[in-house]
């Protein structure tokens, strides 16, 4: 969020004041809770094909395939991605609608895709551990749910990554799932989703003697700090800020300095004291909503 437009009543803040990290490691939860009608079908496995001409185009399409990607000019890097872009696109749902997706595997490793923060079946949820199918080498799976809670979530790989830094969550298989709530008051201006990343991944050792994970370099939305395009606000906007630490095992602070945050939700759900804050601190797959008042 570089200042490249001064102007009267923008507020240009920069991104390299966003961005601080130590390590954590990340933990990843599923509920099953709820089971609303769901349905999966699958090519490239065991799997019932889907049958040609008798199902409707799907509401979003995620391909997984590898790119390469400019973090910043004269800085690219090889990683595996959805729909060719860092972080993948944004899904908007509505809570309650049915959405029917469409996942296609262009690598030649079985892949999966997983749902954050959905109360979903394993039939649909996309972790394995739980019994979701995976997706075989140039295979694809269609899946439908009814998107549930609303509110701030993810979807991500769940295929391991063990000792290869390269795959997994260290890599660009990310992207963000908004849920909408049947009612919105729209308490805001504007909308900002922020999606926190860290790259170069690489072992180092620690005081006694085991590996940690050290990272050369870290991304807002896909783009190394002050190679993005600027987020221009108008004074006294309130501006609804969305983030999502990606990170595979870091931790990350976020500030803007001479504002607060109004923390709205933590982890896509409602908290119960709307505290203002000045810092922001979001574990490996945490998230917060929060206003600005610019």
């Amino acid at each position: 969020m570089e200042n490249t437009k001064a102007g009267k009543g923008v507020l240009p803040f920069s991104r390299r004041q966003f961005l601080r990290s130590a390590s954590l490691t990340a933990v990843a939860t599923v509920s099953n809770e709820v089971q609303p009608f769901l349905a999966w079908t699958q090519t490239g496995t065991s799997a019932p094909p889907i049958p040609v001409g008798n199902v409707e185009s799907p509401d979003y399409s995620i391909e997984i395939a590898e790119i390469e990607w400019e973090l910043a000019p004269k800085k690219k890097l090889r990683t595996t991605a959805y729909n060719g872009q860092i972080p993948g696109k944004l899904l908007r749902l509505t809570e309650g609608k049915p959405v029917t997706i469409e996942i296609v595997n262009r690598l030649d490793r079985a892949k999966i895709v997983h749902w954050h923060g959905q109360w979903i079946p394993p039939d649909v949820d996309g972790s394995m551990e739980e019994g979701s199918p995976m997706i075989a080498p140039g295979g694809r799976t269609r899946i439908i749910f009814r998107p549930k809670p609303s509110g701030l979530h993810w979807y991500h790989t769940h295929a391991m990554a063990n000792r290869d830094l390269k795959r997994g969550l260290y890599s660009g298989q990310y992207g963000l799932l908004h849920v909408d709530p049947l009612s919105n008051p729209a308490r805001y201006d504007r909308e900002q989703f922020l999606v926190l990343h860290d790259w170069e991944p690489y072992y180092v050792a620690s005081n006694d003697g085991t590996l940690m994970v050290n990272y050369v370099s870290g991304s807002i939305n896909g783009r190394l700090l002050g190679h993005d395009a600027p987020i221009e606000v108008t004074e006294g906007h309130r501006v609804l800020f969305h983030i999502l630490n990606a990170s595979a095992t870091e931790p990350h602070w976020l500030v803007l300095p001479g504002h607060q945050f109004q923390v709205l939700a933590l982890d896509g759900r409602p908290v119960a004291t709307e505290a203002k804050v000045d810092v922001l601190r979001l574990g490996p797959a945490e998230r917060v909503t929060a206003l600005v008042t610019m």
